[in-house]
């Protein structure tokens, strides 16, 4: 491709670019939020390392550079503190000492989509200035997957966030099905299902928290199974929590969502009719719409009469 005036720059040495800005260095010992994923990131960093030094760094205009399909990251992480102060730091530094990662448009030419960087870009875009960039040319499953094992070495993906990612791979055929994603992220396959299962959260639901990264993985079986058996009170719970304000912490709403009690349908309800007769006696009938049974009691009626009952429920059953 050739250069265009506006992002024509000499080249940058990686090894070069000089000390990184504490927030802006890898998260070497980062809490991982998905389950089972600590044991892959040393590996993961060691194949990262090897493929960073292949290809050639320069800045570019981060007008000029368009999220992927896959994009992953929700806009609220693009305005806590951490990327309020990474933000700082490059506006300090002048510059991004860490460069973001962004492949050629794959139809717009002069354009790039981002592969890894997406906080990066996001301050160099809100600062209106270049942003140092490695261009790097990827298919849409090795950008899948590069996307998947940057995130995973830096500011670890929310379950919301992983299970956006996860959706849009499987409606873009990255993989068939759960089972063949895990494998291919090295992701659990419990950490795919339950991180899936909240990204397809009603709605409602989702908007029912601060935010939806408020969401933790052990919360997905609940929440799927309260709209699963009662979607309508879930939903009606959901619009009421969303007016309250201050919104409930995110663990009061959950136990909220999930506690929902489905309500009770009149046509549905057990019922009993009781018959008033001579001589004391009465006769109780007992409906439960919900099982179709009906139930008769009589009381202080002569057994003797019982032919007499017998030649009447014939013909009512009929």
């Amino acid at each position: 491709m050739k250069p265009t005036p506006r992002s024509k720059a000499a080249l940058v040495d990686l090894a070069s670019i000089g000390s990184l800005a504490p927030d802006q260095r890898p998260m070497r010992n980062a809490m991982v939020t998905a389950p089972g994923q600590a044991a892959q990131n040393s590996m993961l960093r060691k194949e990262l390392e090897q493929f960073a030094n292949a290809h050639p760094v320069r800045p570019l205009d981060p007008t000029l550079i368009d999220h992927s399909y896959f994009a992953n990251r929700h806009a609220h992480s693009l305005r806590d503190n951490a990327f309020l102060e990474l933000k700082e730091s490059i506006r300090g530094q002048g510059r991004n000492t860490e460069p973001i990662k962004v492949r050629p448009h794959p139809t717009q030419p002069n354009r790039y989509e981002l592969i890894s960087g997406h906080r990066r870009h996001a301050c160099c875009l809100q600062l209106g200035i270049p942003v140092i960039a490695m261009i790097v040319p990827l298919n849409d499953e090795q950008l899948f997957l590069e996307m998947d094992y940057e995130n995973r070495l830096r500011k670890d993906l929310r379950p919301y966030e992983l299970g956006l990612q996860f959706e849009r791979g499987l409606d873009k055929g990255i993989k068939k099905n759960l089972r063949e994603l895990a494998a291919f992220t090295k992701h659990s396959l419990a950490t795919v299902s339950q991180a899936l299962a909240i990204a397809r959260l009603p709605k409602p639901v989702l908007e029912a928290f601060e935010s939806p990264l408020d969401i933790q993985y052990r919360w997905a079986p609940g929440l799927t199974q309260a709209c699963d058996q009662r979607l309508a009170e879930v939903l009606e719970t959901a619009r009421v929590i969303q007016a309250m304000e201050p919104r409930p912490s995110a663990h009061a709403i959950f136990e909220r969502l999930t506690r929902v009690e489905a309500k009770a349908d009149p046509e549905s309800t057990p019922f009993v009719v009781t018959i008033p007769g001579g001589a004391g006696q009465q006769c109780s009938v007992k409906v439960n719409p919900r099982t179709n049974n009906i139930r008769v009691d009589l009381s202080k009626v002569d057994p003797a009469r019982l032919p007499e009952l017998e030649d009447l429920l014939k013909k009512f059953l009929a």
